[in-house]
């Protein structure tokens, strides 16, 4: 992907907040779900990467 490549949406169809707010689809605060459709290329990277981390952490913690 090249810098100007705007990002996909990592939804999966499995929308759910868990109790600390957080999709347990796509990881995604409710915030940054709504977000989303009028973020950056770059904001969305972000969100991505946040994304990236609570997966990872969420696998982590079992």
């Amino acid at each position: 992907m090249n810098e100007e490549d705007e990002p996909l949406s990592p939804c999966i169809s499995v929308c759910l907040l868990d109790e600390h707010d957080i999709c347990v689809g796509c990881y995604r605060t409710a915030t940054e779900v709504a977000d989303w459709f009028v973020a950056s290329a770059e904001q969305k990277r972000e969100i991505l990467r946040l994304c990236e981390e609570r997966r990872a952490l969420a696998a982590k913690n079992g």
